[in-house]
């Protein structure tokens, strides 16, 4: 099988349409939400993957919901499935992230608040939900002590000490956004980060950025991979701030790299509502690529598009693909299984009426193949993963370094488990490392960077097959429940 990433697919590629088809393959319960964020991970511990959604858009403030897997290989989550789980709080809410924050073997969720009830923005900011034991508590026990606008959170180990810090996307502080809906006009915020203090979240970040920017994507990533932890802010440019080069080194106020503006090579950017990270070259190695999904709310002159850049070959995107739905956010994944990085987007729709999902089949820097879904919706959240364990198969790496680093990139973009890191010293004495990382993320973090004549091995799970999950609404009236497409790969046997 070709390297991950590589331009070429496998004789006999299975087309994206034979893979997903054009309808979802269920939708959860009616429950009248406005569906904005999605994850797919293990909340009650079985081993297998449940969905978090957040719910409460500018429309409404609502609760969010865990769906349980039913631990079934053909329907994990039933149609019309209801949630095993709301909270008992209602709020307007954005993107979620999920990792295991106090270290207590249980995954906590993190969620991206824009808004107090009142369509204040300087009263928003993230919060907390810690996992008593497999299940969420009612109430977040955690909140940013700090008021602003916040659109994405994702885990990340900033100071590389080895536990989860929260990274939060600003797009607006110190403003009241006139009126529900917002009016969405602001001068942008400061991003933040708030570190873990041996297994709780400061309540005040340790890190902001010097300037704002309208932020509604974050990505914790070693972007230009020399081991240590980058983050990446998308809104009306991207800044990718490149990590310190040392254990409690924390990236500088200022980016090390900002695309390109309006008036230079890139087309004009209203604003950028997603963002990952993957290697796109012929080989799985070097620097990472960037996708970017902009965005606007008006059919012209804004230009929607997916932008893909390399940091190390200027500000301009190397490439572009033009999206006529507004794209909201994206993820990267082989979803065919041909070793090439496809890419699948939700969409809002210019109207907020458009196909729901997506799918680019690769190789995406050529000639990508479009496939759209069905009904006509407003996709938000999206997640990928192997729900029914179709395929899971466990993997090894060995990892060596010429110089201390903390942060190792796994080559396949999509990994179901961590299940194990062993540091193996200059003698060949192996040792338990204690790391960081986060379900939907191919990174881990060491608390004690590897140093040069040691070598690291990771041993996690991973799957051929990759179902998609979709937070999805309408906009006057929510009568659909959650997409969730199942993947008909048919993995071969002993692949």
């Amino acid at each position: 099988m070709a390297a991950p990433g590589a331009l070429g697919g496998a004789p006999g590629t299975t087309p994206i349409d034979r893979v997903y088809s054009k309808t979802p393959s269920l939708s959860t319960a009616l429950l009248g939400n406005f569906a904005t964020g999605m994850a797919l991970a293990d909340i009650n511990g079985d081993g297998w993957l449940d969905m978090v959604a957040s719910n409460g858009n500018d429309v409404s403030p609502q609760p969010m919901n865990v769906y349980l897997n039913r631990r079934s290989k053909e329907r994990p989550f039933a149609d019309k499935q209801y949630p095993s789980w709301y909270s008992a709080d209602i709020a307007f809410r954005a993107g979620i992230a999920i990792g295991d924050v106090n270290g207590d073997g249980w995954l906590d969720v993190a969620v991206a608040i824009p808004t107090d009830l009142h369509c204040d923005s300087s009263k928003g900011g993230a919060a907390l939900y810690m996992n008593r034991g497999g299940t969420l508590e009612q109430n977040p026990s955690w909140h940013t002590e700090d008021g602003y606008g916040a659109t994405a959170v994702t885990f990340t180990d900033i100071d590389a000490d080895g536990r989860l810090d929260l990274a939060v996307a600003v797009y607006g502080e110190g403003n009241r956004l006139g009126g529900c809906p917002p009016d969405g006009r602001t001068a942008g915020g400061h991003q933040r980060v708030y570190r873990n203090l041996d297994g709780t979240l400061e309540g005040s970040p340790s890190w902001k950025s010097e300037h704002p920017l309208p932020a509604a994507a974050v990505l914790a990533a070693d972007v230009d991979q020399d081991g240590w932890m980058d983050l990446a802010f998308a809104g009306d440019t991207t800044q990718v701030f490149y990590g310190g080069k040392a254990q409690n080194a924390p990236p500088p106020l200022v980016p090390g790299w900002t695309s390109c503006k309006e008036g230079t090579a890139c087309k004009k950017v209203i604003a950028s509502y997603g963002i990952d990270a993957g290697w796109l070259g012929a080989q799985a190695t070097g620097p990472l690529s960037l996708v970017v999904a902009t965005n606007c709310l008006a059919a012209n002159p804004c230009r929607s598009a997916l932008l893909f850049y390399d940091p190390g070959q200027g500000t301009a995107p190397i490439q572009s693909f033009p999206v006529p739905e507004n794209a909201s956010q994206l993820a990267l994944g082989d979803l065919n299984s041909d070793g090439v990085l496809d890419l699948v987007a939700s969409r809002m729709g210019v109207t907020f009426s458009g196909a729901p999902l997506l799918f680019l089949q690769g190789p995406l820097l050529e000639s990508p193949i479009p496939f759209s879904t069905e009904p006509r919706t407003v996709g938000q959240g999206l997640a990928l993963g192997d729900t029914r364990q179709r395929a899971l198969r466990e993997a090894a790496r060995t990892f060596s370094a010429s110089a201390p680093r903390a942060v190792f990139t796994l080559p396949e973009r999509r990994i179901q488990a961590i299940l194990g890191v062993e540091r193996v010293r200059g003698g060949g004495a192996r040792e338990a490392a204690r790391f960081a990382w986060a379900p939907g993320m191919n990174w881990i973090s060491l608390s004690s960077p590897l140093q040069p004549g040691e070598r690291l091995v990771v041993r996690y799970s991973l799957s051929r097959v990759l179902d998609v999950a979709a937070a999805v609404m309408t906009v006057s009236t929510p009568n659909c429940g959650n997409f969730v497409f199942y993947s008909n790969y048919q993995p071969r046997t002993g692949m």
